[in-house]
């Protein structure tokens, strides 16, 4: 088996007459053969079957000279009988065919981790009850493999109220990090920015945390990096939770597939759960309002049945 393809690389394949005529290295490695082997066959049976007709089709429209995507997602099937999701750019060259492509298996492995952050988005409108829209963030993006903080900014700092591990980083991580809960933290550059702007990117966690344990505790602060980075916990985008009544918190996200790009995301994620803390709090005046209307209407009941004063007090109380 071939070395695995770099993140991101592009190779090369040409085609003349309908078979390959070179294969770049880089290709060979995201096919799993060899250049060799390769030079000769067929390239759509490198493609994986369930993509192998709209391949062909698209391909024989860009050889006519006909509008067609410039560049399109298909999955290689490799000799293991798995996947692997390519980009492809096809450019007729006189009588040769160059294809480009791109390994975009990085990007194919989080799309379902961002549908599913969409989904827990929509499920935790279903909550009704602070306690338990947080108990479903936590626990919903436990289960995409993230881990999860709420921080609550004061004047003085930034306070931890929870943290919620990854499975996979659970056992260390309580460890770490447990001491720190209810502390109150420093204010850095990443907090402020998140308080801000509403959102904020770091691959480089450990040095938030850092920041947060403070000067004054350097050699914690320089355990808490150390272990940031150990564990796989670089890479963490913060939203801030716009709540209607008083913006009270903001949450971090930390998971070793976050990017730049999942800011958006995020933020999105954010407002909705914004947005159900924001309907638990409605629901929670109204049912205190409720039992204090039926407290009301309880006492105007005794006020009509009391014979004098004192036995209305008596029952009343």
């Amino acid at each position: 088996m071939t070395e695995a393809a770099p993140l991101e690389a592009v190779g090369t394949v040409i085609v003349r007459d309908g078979k390959i005529l070179y294969a770049s290295p880089l290709v060979a490695a995201l096919t799993e053969r060899t250049s060799a082997a390769l030079v000769g066959t067929d390239p759509f049976e490198l493609i994986a079957p369930e993509d192998r007709a709209r391949t062909a089709e698209r391909y024989a429209r860009r050889l006519r000279g006909e509008p067609t995507p410039l560049e399109y997602e298909v999955a290689l099937a490799l000799p293991a009988g798995e996947r692997r999701a390519i980009e492809l750019r096809v450019d007729v060259d006189g009588p040769d065919v160059v294809v480009r492509i791109r390994d975009v298996s990085a990007r194919a492995d989080r799309r379902p981790r961002l549908e599913a952050i969409a989904a827990l988005g929509v499920a935790i409108q279903r909550e009704r009850s602070e306690a338990a829209v947080f108990e479903r963030v936590r626990d919903g993006l436990r289960a995409i493999g993230l881990t999860s903080l709420l921080l609550r900014p004061e004047v003085e700092g930034v306070r931890l109220e929870w943290a919620a591990p990854a499975p996979a980083v659970a056992d260390a991580f309580d460890a770490q990090v447990t001491p720190f809960l209810g502390m109150l933290g420093a204010w850095g550059p990443f907090s402020r920015k998140v308080w801000t702007d509403g959102a904020a990117y770091s691959d480089d966690w450990g040095a938030e945390v850092g920041v947060f344990v403070g000067d004054s505790r350097a050699e914690v602060a320089e355990v808490a990096r150390a272990s940031s980075v150990a564990l796989g916990l670089s890479r963490a985008i913060a939203v801030r939770l716009d709540e209607r009544a008083a913006i009270r918190h903001y949450l971090v996200v930390v998971g070793d597939w976050l990017d730049r790009g999942d800011l958006a995301a995020m933020r999105l994620f954010g407002a909705q759960v914004a947005a159900a803390l924001d309907a638990a709090r409605i629901i929670a005046d109204l049912s205190r309002r409720n039992a204090e209307l039926a407290a009301l209407n309880r006492l105007g009941a005794i006020a009509g049945d009391a014979a004098d004063l004192p036995s209305f007090f008596s029952r009343a109380a």
